[in-house]
């Protein structure tokens, strides 16, 4: 858990400016139920991976992974999950360096993805049987894996 600096909120957002998605889709998931039936409240872990390719000066392609899982009322693990979701980006201008690229993917393509993965927790936890998990609205700034 990071904390996000002004610099890197200000890189974020003038890559934010000049990006125009090509594509947004899930690319990997798995997920294993430990405890049919567990004793609710369950309470929900994650770590969320990020990656990038630099495909070109005015192309990126980011993945972001989601790591989950969750664990009963008597602490025992229920569930364990991944979430891929990849996004290819082209840029209006070549300026931009792997810093600047590097923060947005860890602040600006977390705002992207973030409500497709909340969803698709919600769906596939609700399709185990399980009492639908929500992640947060927004990612919490502790949570995002922007280096300091």
């Amino acid at each position: 858990m990071m904390n996000i600096s002004l610099e890197q909120i200000e890189r974020s957002d003038r890559v934010t400016r000049n990006a125009s998605i090509v594509d947004l889709r899930l690319t990997d998931i798995s997920a294993s139920l430990k405890i049919p039936g567990p004793r609710p409240p369950l309470t929900l872990h994650h770590e969320i991976v990020p990656s990038m390719v630099r495909l070109s000066d005015e192309a990126v392609l980011y993945h972001i992974t989601y790591n989950l899982d969750a664990a009963s009322a008597t602490n025992r693990r229920v569930l364990e999950a991944r979430v891929t979701m990849s996004v290819a980006l082209q840029l209006s201008t070549p300026e931009f360096t792997d810093e600047d690229l590097l923060a947005f993917g860890g602040i600006g393509v977390l705002d992207i993805v973030h409500p497709y993965v909340r969803e698709t927790v919600h769906t596939l936890t609700a399709r185990m049987g399980l009492p639908p998990l929500v992640l947060e609205v927004k990612v919490p700034a502790s949570m995002m894996p922007v280096d300091a």
